[in-house]
């Protein structure tokens, strides 16, 4: 993927445009030539010794007027004209090559292929995330035009992209049509544009078309090997792939009961293909949210998750996803901070692009309290899913976690402005003001979530320590009671009640809970050190607190 531009390489980027980086190489060449032809006649014409100097110093006066007139002026068939500059408003993004690759459009005569249709589009966009020098914007941004009129100079503006991809299917039987379209954003013209009648059984050579059609009309390179395509194809099985589709698109409609349906397709998939990797890393990838959010003990959860990615390597090796579910569960699981942090570097290295690594790799390194780093990751995330609310979400998550409440602040309206009904990102604007010590701001903020619920556990706790911070024990205790009785019914993180209790002042209690949630590996355990002065600051200077963190991992 490319780098971040920054202002020297927009420079660089108006050097090679006027021509200057030519002009420097023909003069250089030929000054190096007339000093040397110099020196070669001197001595048979008897020229003066200072006529070398001489040379050599006039040559070295005309270097920089030589620039100064490229950067000026262009020289063309007409005669000498002035360089025209570059129109700010002509200029969509500030990346010289960017793309986003709209949801293809279900043309199919019943209407029942969207899946399959948002599967392609998921397809090209992690195919292109494996090309030099392009920006590719993730899925949750390029889909938040799904359905919409599509104005594209809106949408290149929005996304920050100077090309858009977009098309159609049409699913007839085992009979396709697909069509095509890499369009420019400034003037909506078609760089490229291409039909497909085909049947079921050519879907990977017209995604591996489509992709290279681009690679090759915004002449980018690939970082692949060569001859090697640039959508590696994890099965043959068409009846499987379709069921992996349809498990990814169940999975991302983000429901407990489209979780399980996507479950079912995703080992469907595998009763037909068990050889089928990326199959797998969906069954895994399924586990490590159970645990992640304490819907399953973390114990069960993660363990699970852990075989599901290791059958997954075992097939492929190379694996993105897998490394990556990998490096989650050495974070989350095993308490293994070293192998966990080379686990997102290299899953990262395999696949720039995948965004889905970000979140877990800006959490790891809030939970080492490096929050640098934390937030450099966070902000690359939002530049390639700029319209995701969760991601907005999380780069404020990470101020707040460092301490920069009025940027945390900032960005967190940024978010409601995205999503207004975005309750978690109203909550976390009250944290950072019950944090800065500003109760009556934290109040007034807690109220414009009304009777809107977020859940048992995380939710009612967050919103208990936002009492708690600003002296209303009442209401922590309430809090407490509640949950306490729902763990005597389901699994509930022990860590909540933990925090609650350490509120409440009842410090030997806070500790039992906090042995109970080491033993079922909470994932709560990973924030201890972060958490030190902030959930836990009424137990952390209790040597038993100290103890604990040794155990997790954390040293002095």
């Amino acid at each position: 993927m490319a780098s971040n531009p920054n202002k020297l390489s927009l420079f660089w980027q108006e050097l090679k445009r006027r021509r200057v980086i030519h002009v420097i190489i023909i003069y250089a060449t030929v000054a190096l030539a007339i000093i040397e032809l110099v020196n070669n006649i001197s001595e048979p014409l008897q020229l003066p010794d200072w006529t070398s100097t001489l040379v050599i110093v006039i040559l070295g006066i005309g270097y920089p007027l030589a620039i100064i007139f490229a950067w000026i002026f262009d020289i063309t068939l007409k005669g000498i004209r002035k360089t025209e500059a570059i129109k700010l408003a002509d200029k969509t993004s500030r990346f010289e090559n960017s793309i986003a690759v709209l949801p293809f459009e279900d043309m199919s005569p019943q209407k029942d292929q969207e899946y399959f249709c948002d599967g392609m589009t998921e397809e090209i966009i992690n195919a292109l995330t494996h090309v030099e020098s392009l920006k590719v914007i993730a899925r949750t941004s390029s889909f938040a035009f799904k359905g919409k009129q599509k104005d594209m100079r809106e949408i290149g503006r929005k996304l920050d992209v100077e090309t858009l991809l977009e098309g159609s299917i049409r699913k007839d039987g085992k009979q396709l049509r697909i069509t095509a379209q890499l369009i420019k954003v400034t003037d909506g013209s078609h760089i490229w544009s291409e039909k497909f009648d085909r049947e079921m059984v050519d879907i990977f050579a017209i995604q591996d078309e489509i992709s290279q059609a681009i690679v090759d009309n915004l002449e980018v390179k690939l970082l692949l090997k060569k001859n090697e395509p640039i959508l590696k194809h994890h099965t043959e099985d068409l009846a499987a792939y379709n069921l992996y589709l349809k498990g990814r698109y169940l999975i991302n409609l983000l429901s407990e009961e489209n979780f399980r349906k996507g479950l079912e397709c995703f080992n469907q998939a595998i009763a037909l293909d068990p050889g089928y990797a990326l199959a797998y890393t969906g069954i895994a990838n399924y586990y490590t949210y159970l645990g992640w959010y304490s819907i399953l003990s973390p114990d069960q959860a993660f363990e699970k998750a852990k075989d599901y990615a290791e059958k997954a390597l075992k097939l492929d090796k190379l694996l993105p996803q897998a490394h990556y579910l990998i490096a989650v569960l050495k974070f989350v699981r095993d308490w293994n901070w070293d192998e966990a942090e080379k686990g997102f570097e290299y899953a990262l290295r395999l696949d720039p692009g995948n965004t889905s690594s970000f979140m877990y790799y800006s959490c790891f390194f809030v939970c080492m309290c490096r929050y640098d780093e934390a937030v450099k990751i966070s902000k690359r995330w939002v530049e390639l899913d700029p319209l995701s609310p969760v991601t907005n979400l999380i780069l404020g998550w990470v101020y707040f976690e460092a301490e920069r409440y009025d940027e945390s602040i900032e960005q967190l309206r940024k978010v409601l402005e995205l999503n207004p009904g975005f309750i978690i990102a109203q909550q976390e604007i009250a944290w950072n003001y019950a944090f800065k010590g500003m109760c009556k701001e934290a109040m007034s903020e807690y109220q414009k979530m009304g009777d809107q619920e977020m859940g048992v556990t995380w939710g009612d706790t967050t919103r208990a320590i936002i009492h708690g911070l600003c002296g209303e024990k009442d209401e922590v205790q309430k809090t407490y009671d509640k949950l306490k009785k729902i763990s005597e019914e389901r699994y509930i993180d022990y860590s909540y009640l933990a925090v609650l209790s350490g509120f409440l002042g009842d410090i030997d209690q806070a500790f039992d809970w906090l042995d109970k949630a080491y033993e079922e590996r909470s994932v709560f355990m990973v924030y201890l050190k972060n958490y030190e002065k902030s959930w836990f600051q009424s137990i952390s200077s209790d040597s038993r607190f100290k103890t604990l963190m040794k155990k997790v991992g954390f040293e002095e």
